[in-house]
């Protein structure tokens, strides 16, 4: 049967979408689909009749005149998240004010606009790229709220992940230094305010004081009279409160000009304060803990080590630490506590036998349907608050003792099993069960766990257009006949096994294992034309052309390893020469086996670490850093996957030829 002319206009509208995602341009503009037509045998004429038949059948949306992004009926393609769109309204951009505000858990207001801050306002919205007043656009009901600022000012911007994707959003400082010039845009001055009560313990003072010294004066006496009234040593605010300045400013320059004149710091404090302590005690105390989170943020980049060294005072006061063994290891002691030498465990197991239902409802629930259950321990230590190097380096060796004792239980056990952090308080507890009529007050001795990493405090949500995209997808992958269909469906086992968060160094591992099997199998089915793939004659040719420069007398190492090559080709040869065939392996190549100034390892180097023991859960400091390279192994695997899946047609014509 004859191809149709709109057929091959919607093959030819594809093969653009795919070369617009292969490139990473998940939202797009009618220019870079220009740009891609000619590779893909479109002619610039048919363009923009190209993607309006593309938004007609769902394969692209169209955010606004001009700008694209591509669906999640594309394979491959995930949901786009509001801060991705803000990226494309502006060159630069980053995410700030309130936005950043909320995204930094500096507060509990849900925003009702995206905020956006650029140095001029996106060619879309301007001519020539000139300056702009800010400007509102409403894209699929969300409002994005764009400022410009002056070049000089467009500092302080960070790269973060959301959802694997990488946005600029302005940093913690950067963010209430914004809070101190356009309050307007945080809800208000008290809303800044209290996000610098909230957020002062973790605050980088050298990094605010420096990116209020490059504002202007005003700006910086704004900070000046914050930070000395949240408890900031005066030898620290030297740098603010030598700055010249004539004349007094409002606190809040959005605010009426009433109030007390500060003349330490010119300000005019405009802002009522709601009551509270502010004697010298509370003052010197906060001083001290803002200097002990400096020197812990200094001493360590592990979350965990961390969590530990914020409650040393408790900590060295109990003479012990405290930790949570999370998993499906049921402990039914006839004593609920154990102590032997330094450790001391205690379950938490409820017995619900003569028990009413609604008597520990939530405990119920855990143990019956999710099979959750959970230990907690203590080891003794001896750790000086005045001393954090050595303090860390001893918690260090106390937590590895921790991991050693849940690695031990899940050998012998055979269980799935996680540690976390925790303290071992004595509470008040009231109990209430709905069927009796008076309260139960007794004390109790509980294990509460610290807050876990951001990534696990952080959930995706879903439309229905997503649930579709998913239901759509997965009836076409079940459709793949074998041995395709294997291949893939492991591929996709190991990179959902990396999604949990569980271990690091467990989904590292199950990220490159999703990205080494599909180098495996195509580099050994695929045409060995195209792989370069030797035959057994090849290989005992080369062999024997390597052996003739052995040397009894000299060390033949190198020789040995160039004849193993021969016979089992690294992963680098085999996953390259695959992706080869379906796009192009430099990007890739780039990514996957060359360092990055960082880490100065590349992905492969970290998976040979991991997979020959070199690191393992106790190297804190080794995991820290290599956080990045988790969200860059997933994000790779993402896309090999993705290729793929796209090209299978192809990889399926090079096998059967």
């Amino acid at each position: 049967m004859p191809i149709t002319n709109n057929q091959k206009h919607t093959r030819l509208g594809l093969n653009l979408v795919r070369m617009l995602f292969e490139d990473g341009k998940r939202i797009f503009t009618t220019q870079d689909a220009r740009e891609k037509a000619a590779e893909c045998g479109m002619t610039d004429n048919y363009v923009v009749e190209a993607l309006h038949h593309l938004v007609s059948n769902g394969w692209i949306s169209r955010l606004m005149n001009g700008l694209f992004n591509i669906s999640t009926s594309f394979s491959g393609m995930t949901p786009i998240h509001e801060f991705e769109i803000a990226m494309a309204l502006a060159e630069p951009a980053a995410i700030s004010h309130w936005s950043a505000l909320h995204f930094h858990g500096m507060t509990e207001q849900i925003p009702q606009k995206i905020n956006i801050t650029t140095t001029r306002a996106s060619s879309r919205n301007s001519e020539n790229g000139k300056n702009q007043r800010p400007f509102n656009r409403k894209i699929n009901g969300v409002l994005y709220f764009v400022m410009t600022v002056k070049e000089d000012r467009f500092f302080g911007m960070k790269k973060y992940w959301i959802n694997e994707t990488r946005v600029f959003i302005s940093d913690p400082a950067r963010t209430l230094i914004d809070g101190l010039v356009t309050p307007k845009h945080f809800g208000g001055w008290a809303e800044v305010y209290a996000a610098f009560r909230r957020y002062f313990e973790k605050l980088d003072i050298d990094k605010i004081i420096d990116y209020a010294l490059r504002m202007d004066a005003a700006t910086a006496k704004r900070l000046g009279w914050v930070l000395d009234d949240l408890g900031t040593d005066a030898l620290i605010l030297q740098k603010l409160s030598d700055i010249p300045i004539t004349g007094y400013r409002t606190l809040n320059p959005q605010g009426p000009r009433k109030g007390q004149c500060n003349r330490k710091w010119m300000i005019q404090e405009n802002f009522q304060k709601a009551p509270q302590d502010n004697n010298n005690a509370k003052k010197k105390s906060l001083r001290v803990f803002m200097k002990h989170m400096q020197e812990v943020r200094k001493t360590t980049n592990n979350e965990m080590v961390e969590e530990y060294l914020k409650n040393i005072d408790y900590i060295s006061s109990e003479g012990r630490i405290a930790f949570v063994i999370q998993g499906n290891l049921q402990w039914h002691p006839e004593n609920d506590e154990v102590h032997v030498d330094d450790i001391f465990l205690k379950s938490n197991y409820y017995e619900t036998s003569g028990k009413h239902i609604t008597d520990n409802p939530v405990k119920d629930y855990l143990q019956m349907y999710l099979n959750h259950y959970e230990i907690g321990g203590t080891i003794n230590i001896n750790l000086d608050p005045n001393n954090i190097s050595a303090a860390a380096a001893n918690l260090k060796r106390t937590l590895n003792k921790a991991f050693l004792l849940k690695n031990v239980f899940s050998l012998m056990t055979g269980t799935s099993l996680d540690l976390y952090p925790a303290t071992y308080r004595e509470l008040n507890v009231i109990n209430t069960p709905s069927h009796l009529k008076e309260e139960q007050q007794h004390t109790e001795w509980r294990f509460l766990p610290f807050s876990k990493a951001q990534e696990e405090r952080t959930s995706s949500i879903v439309k229905k257009e997503m649930i579709n995209s998913v239901i759509k997808s997965t009836n076409t992958l079940f459709k793949i006949e074998e041995p395709f269909f294997s291949i893939i469906m492991r591929a996709f086992d190991w990179h959902a096994n990396g999604n949990k968060h569980s271990n690091s160094l467990n989904r590292f591992i199950n990220y490159w294992a999703s990205i080494e099997l599909l180098g495996h199998f195509f580099y050994k089915n695929l045409d060995r034309r195209k792989t370069g793939r030797l035959t057994r004659s090849q290989k005992r040719n080369k062999i024997s052309n390597l052996l003739r420069h052995f040397d009894v007398d000299k060390p033949n190492s190198q020789l040995i390893k160039d004849c193993y090559a021969v016979i089992e080709p690294s992963i680098r040869t085999k996953l390259l020469s695959f992706l080869d065939s379906i796009t192009d392996r430099n990007d890739f190549e780039q990514k996957l086996f060359h360092p990055d100034e960082a880490t100065k390892k590349s992905l492969y180097d970290i998976r040979n670490d991991i997979a020959h023991g070199t690191i393992s859960d106790h190297h804190f400091e080794e995991i820290g850093s290599y956080r990045k390279r988790l969200y860059d192994a997933a994000r790779i695997s993402r896309d090999i996957i993705s290729v793929t899946v796209t090209n299978l047609d192809v990889l399926r014509d090079l096998i059967h030829g």
